[in-house]
């Protein structure tokens, strides 16, 4: 059965799903080689600081756009079925909230940090200098969502490869020259200038005025005010660990925590096949049966392809954080043995989410973001100080796999998706995956045509 035969004429959806597959491993390789420089860099109460900002930092970015990304996306996947370009539309609107966030944001420095819980005097003053950053880092983010949902792969791989490069050199200069968390905030800077500069270079000189404008401004608002509270409460759901773990498990523990995040999230590197991709061609079609069922047996064979990489990072926990971040995050291993699950749950979770937002369903998704969190913060009262970074480890799987559930229950209820056919792996799975296996070895390359 052939995955989308109207809404791709020229290229195939899995052509697509094989190049951001290869942007998604590039650019993660090289976020993982930056965090591994990053926690070799500082000490675990350096790092804890760090990660915090860093997640209130993108909360930022993501909440001054009031939805606006999700926006661009899903009306960038609709232009070719609509006859519409939205460009102009979409960057007023953008142009508009960063005026608005440049003039306000510096004024509220001191009562956010109070009210996102950065109270140690490190943290105060490394949000005091990358606070800059968000309206940058604002365009780049929306840029980059309305290059995916155009299905522009190229660009969206430069936008998402080249800045993390040249924060790379900055760390790299920084851990021959023994510099520590001056180096590291002046990373950050150069990597939101890139994206923002190459944002600005797609936007003026790339992506040119087309004969089709858009109308329908007020949808596009509607659309991105619906989706935000839903995607910034999901955001921050996510990253609450890292921003209120110290109140329960100290600055140190906390460190340990943030390198078991780093070291678990190889296991992500799966979900680049496929998950960014859904939103976009879901939104992007009108054949809702054949996505629905080719989302179910993307599910099935995340399930598959994420427990077997979880098993492998469980075994090579304790030698490879040891090896990679150096002994004062060796005992790290524990919390990465507790994270796995989690966020293999996570990664199902993902991609049904991308579904309904593709689908216009993700008001459904409301309440998600309230449950898991408060499944977390429930379970990390008990299990924070007794257990240390592996405590907090296991309270974010317990909110991961909630959020899963809740999602794939939705789903069902709503539009039809069927949860047990998403999480049951069949024969024919493990069948294509070995298929895929044996292309790779044949050609060093897989084409994913059908499925």
């Amino acid at each position: 059965m052939s995955l989308v035969e109207g809404g791709e004429k020229r290229e195939s959806f899995g052509k697509k799903v094989g190049s951001v597959t290869l942007v998604k491993i590039v650019g993660a390789g090289v976020a993982v080689c930056t965090n591994i420089l990053l926690a070799r860099l500082l000490e675990p109460s350096e790092l804890s600081a760090y990660v915090g900002v860093m997640a209130v930092l993108a909360i930022l970015t993501r909440g001054s756009v009031f939805g606006l990304g999700q926006a661009a996306q899903y009306f960038g996947a609709r232009e070719s079925l609509e006859k519409k370009c939205y460009k102009t539309i979409i960057f007023r609107y953008l142009l508009f909230l960063n005026v608005v966030v440049t003039v306000t944001l510096p004024l509220w420095k001191k009562e956010l940090q109070e009210l996102l819980f950065l109270d140690e005097p490190l943290a105060g003053a490394i949000l005091e200098v990358v606070i800059i950053t968000v309206p940058l880092g604002a365009v780049a983010f929306v840029t980059s969502l309305y290059i995916l949902g155009r299905k522009e792969i190229m660009w969206y791989g430069i936008n998402a490869v080249f800045p993390v490069i040249g924060a790379t050199a900055i760390l790299v200069w920084g851990y021959l020259s023994d510099q520590g968390v001056i180096v590291v905030v002046t990373a950050v800077v150069i990597q939101q200038l890139i994206s923002f500069l190459l944002s600005l270079v797609w936007l003026i000189f790339i992506c040119k005025r087309s004969e089709w404008e858009g109308s329908g401004g007020g949808n596009i608002l509607e659309y991105g005010l619906r989706s935000f509270g839903i995607s910034i409460g999901a955001f921050i759901a996510g990253r609450i660990p890292l921003i209120v773990g110290p109140w329960f498990v100290g600055s140190y523990e906390m460190g340990l925590f943030a390198v078991a995040r780093i070291f678990a999230d190889c296991l992500l590197l799966a979900y680049g096949p496929v998950g960014v991709m859904v939103f976009s061609f879901v939104g992007g079609s009108d054949e809702i049966e054949k996505i629905r069922l080719f989302v179910e047996k993307a599910c099935r064979i995340g399930v598959i392809t994420f427990s077997c990489i979880s098993v492998v990072l469980a075994v090579l926990a304790p030698w490879g954080v040891y090896l990679l971040f150096g002994t004062d995050y060796a005992a790290s291993y524990v919390a990465v043995w507790f994270l796995l699950p989690g966020l293999t749950f996570s990664a199902i979770q993902k991609t049904v989410e991308n579904y309904l937002f593709g689908r216009n369903r993700q008001g459904l998704m409301i309440i998600n973001p309230l449950i898991s969190s408060g499944v977390f913060l429930a379970t990390i009262s008990g299990l924070g100080e007794r257990y240390g970074a592996g405590g907090l480890a296991l309270a974010a799987s317990c909110g991961y796999i909630t959020s899963t559930a809740y999602t794939l229950i939705v789903a069902s209820k709503v539009d039809g998706l069927n949860a047990y056919n998403a999480l049951v792996p069949r024969g024919e799975d493990i069948v294509y995956l070995i298929g895929v296996l044996r292309r790779i070895c044949a050609s060093g390359r897989v084409r994913f045509s059908t499925i």
